[in-house]
């Protein structure tokens, strides 16, 4: 206990506290890692936490909901993956309250939603890029890079058309699907027009060029397949506005919730979890580059279901840097292996090693891997062991000779695997940098006095949160308006490198 005081406020659990990182309670005290308390001389813990708990160990209960109260007591922003949306539903009038902006992510009912358009958040050539690669390569993994790489610039192409040469309200990426079912010839003279009259980047064109100048059926077939849960009415209206400023998070209190479904479309949704949570950590740096490294308000996130988010580009090493900026990450994921399935096993232990704090919530019985690394960090202690022994190996030698007493010092792990397997639901296992391991009771978030407030305010319904609108949207047409000659042009290599073939041509594009 006194070992973990140093990085902690200690208070009864009935009293209000004063944020941190809300972990269990020991002896009738909240237990918290409150980042940036530490003693004299010793650095202080980065606010990062990987929070361990299979099915049914409480996570929503005993985790998310507390910190999502200590994050208003540090008056953080909070940004919150969802899986049912019973979060945003209970939390919501409450943070009103406390004067947060509350925006919903919905990808489990995108009827009831804030909208947000990859397109119009990509702002230069270098950012349609990223968003293209993390796209692709989230999305159903193909066998052939080559083929992932020649989809990626195909989508690379089509968004930087639709930026540049479409209106403001065909921006989004349901129409990049509808491109893919023009005829090759017909995209390629709206290429060369777009190019010419200066509403593309060279760099888009080549990427159209290297993308049309072999194997394209493959990677239009590749591309639809990759879009078609984009045909959906309520998904494609989620992804053709701006109503989500991303950049707000670090400006003001802003509670942001992204809700998932529990059923299976998780894996299809991952392409666009990915990149939109690439784009909010873009923007969370951008910010602080702007405000001498630091966000004018500190941000959290808690990420339930964590490998269902699929793999952020950078990850690894927004997670190394992001303590300094006012980011604060904690995830949570049902076992180890989740993490190397979505990042790789040397990754997944990089990103681990940035958590000065673990939390153990519960082990599902069939997850032994996850019950080996906990019983291997708690590691070992030493035992005293007294012994007799006598020889009965001679008749009655017994009886005239005392038995041998030794002593022996054995070491044994602190917990086995069995045993953390068999740990009460109604317990946790801490582990934090510096300190000893704290086996705790977990504390349920109607424990806590704000849980009267949040209770009287009541819940919001999901309905009410974010309304339903129209779906639908404008797909563009593949007639060209202009009737005008486009004027001869030659197409040379840019600066810096990148292979454009050299031509020139003369066409006059009618109805």
């Amino acid at each position: 206990m006194k070992n973990i005081f140093s990085f902690n406020v200690l208070n009864p659990a009935n009293t209000k506290y004063p944020g941190g990182i809300v972990l269990g309670e020991l002896d009738g005290k909240i237990i918290r890692v409150i980042p940036g308390k530490a003693p004299k001389g010793m650095p202080s813990l980065a606010g990062h936490a990987a929070i361990f708990g299979g099915t049914g160990s409480g996570k929503t209960y005993s985790f998310v909901i507390n910190n999502i109260i200590s994050s208003v007591a540090d008056e953080q922003s909070i940004v919150i993956i969802d899986p049912k949306g019973e979060l945003a539903e209970i939390t919501s009038a409450w943070l009103k309250s406390k004067g947060y902006e509350v925006k919903i992510f919905n990808l489990s009912n995108p009827a009831f939603s804030n909208r947000w358009n990859p397109i119009l958040e990509s702002v230069d050539d270098a950012e349609i890029s990223e968003m293209s690669a993390c796209f692709i390569n989230n999305a159903a993994k193909d066998d052939s890079g080559y083929f992932v790489s020649k989809e990626i610039q195909l989508l690379e192409a089509l968004v930087g058309l639709l930026k540049g040469e479409f209106p403001q309200e065909q921006k989004h990426m349901r129409a990049v699907m509808s491109l893919t079912s023009w005829d090759k010839e017909d995209l390629d003279v709206r290429f060369k027009t777009a190019y010419q009259t200066g509403k593309i980047s060279a760099t888009i064109y080549e990427r159209w060029r290297g993308s049309a100048s072999a194997n394209y059926d493959h990677a239009v077939s590749g591309l639809s397949a990759k879009l078609k849960i984009l045909t959906t009415e309520p998904l494609a209206a989620l992804l053709s506005e701006q109503e989500i400023n991303l950049g707000d998070v670090g400006q003001k209190k802003t509670a942001l919730f992204c809700v998932l479904p529990v059923r299976g479309e998780n894996k299809v949704l991952k392409p666009i979890l990915s990149t939109f949570y690439l784009f909010l950590f873009k923007r969370l740096y951008e910010l602080a580059d702007r405000n001498n490294r630091k966000l004018p308000v500190p941000v959290r996130m808690l990420l339930d279901e964590f490998a269902n988010i699929g793999q952020v580009p950078g990850f690894s090493e927004i997670i190394s840097t992001a303590r300094s900026l006012g980011i604060h990450i904690q995830f949570i994921l049902q076992g180890r292996s989740q993490l190397d399935d979505v990042y790789g096993r040397d990754e997944a232990k990089n990103i681990l090693a940035n958590c000065p704090t673990i939390l153990l919530l519960g082990v599902a019985p069939g997850d032994m891997e996850t019950a080996e690394m906990f019983s291997s960090i708690l590691g070992k202690v030493a035992v005293e062991g007294k012994f007799e022994s006598e020889d009965l190996t001679v008749p009655l030698v017994h009886h005239f000779k005392l038995a041998e007493k030794t002593k022996k010092t054995a070491k044994i792990s602190l917990m086995e695997p069995d045993e953390i397997i068999r740990l009460h639901p109604l317990e946790c296992i801490a582990l934090v940098q510096w300190c000893y391991p704290l086996r705790m009771k977990k504390v349920g978030w109607d424990k806590l006095p704000q849980a009267k407030e949040i209770k009287q305010l009541g819940e919001i319904p999901m309905v009410k949160l974010a309304p339903s609108r129209s779906f639908d949207v404008s797909l563009p047409s593949i007639k060209d308006e202009s009737t005008s000659e486009v004027p001869s042009k030659k197409i040379v290599p840019r600066k810096g490198g990148g292979e454009i073939i050299e031509e020139e041509w003369h066409e006059k594009l009618s109805e």
